[in-house]
């Protein structure tokens, strides 16, 4: 799988590949010319020691990547881990902080991989703003019962910093902030499942 920014006249490429790929394995990022030259490469992943089958999982479809609006930063975050990685984009791909707070809870058997019952839920929405990180979390039990999930919006600034907690009634499903008026946007869902637009205006730092 692979997801491609454009940053300018280049690509930002973000690779999660087969379980099985051993030697030969693609940088996790990659930026490269419109050409198809190779600026510069990034392979380092805080899966790394885990189970292949449970990393694709996650690199594949279990976390989110976004780039902000100026190109000069990339945020990654994952659903089931609460892992948040940051980077700065330039001639280089460097990764500025990794927030490791709670790690996947999965047992892998043969090619399966199944949740464990102590399994949290951590981010979902993600979006990368000049200045700030949005994204919506729920660290709670993914057994838990609850009626309202993702209802939580936590802000970081670029040095991972984390600035604000908000708490919400709504399932936030996808975030947009505007540097402009310091107001954040977002669709959300209520307990019965009925979509709106929501805004809310924020001071930050």
């Amino acid at each position: 799988m692979i997801n491609s920014f454009r940053i300018g006249e280049n690509y930002l490429n973000y690779f999660a590949p087969g379980p099985y790929i051993k030697e030969n394995r693609p940088p996790r990022l990659d930026l490269e010319s419109s050409q198809g030259y190779t600026i510069a490469t990034f392979y380092s992943s805080p899966l790394d020691y885990t189970d292949p089958m449970l990393r694709f999982k996650l690199d594949a479809g279990g976390c989110s990547q976004s780039l902000s609006p100026n190109g000069k930063h990339f945020v990654i975050t994952y659903y089931d881990a609460c892992i948040i990685e940051l980077f700065t984009i330039d001639k280089s791909i460097k990764e500025t902080y990794r927030g490791y707070f709670y790690p996947p809870k999965f047992k892998v058997v043969g090619t399966k991989v199944e949740p464990e019952e102590d399994r949290i839920w951590a981010f979902n929405a993600l979006h990368a703003a000049n200045s700030y990180v949005f994204a919506s979390y729920d660290g709670d039990l993914a057994s838990a019962k609850k009626k309202i999930r993702f209802n939580n919006i936590t802000v970081f600034d670029w040095n991972g910093h984390a600035l604000r907690l908000l708490k919400t009634d709504y399932r936030v499903d996808a975030i947009c902030y505007s540097e402009d008026d310091g107001t954040i946007y977002a669709v959300i869902t209520d307990e019965s499942g009925r979509h709106y637009l929501g805004k809310l205006k924020i001071d930050l730092p």
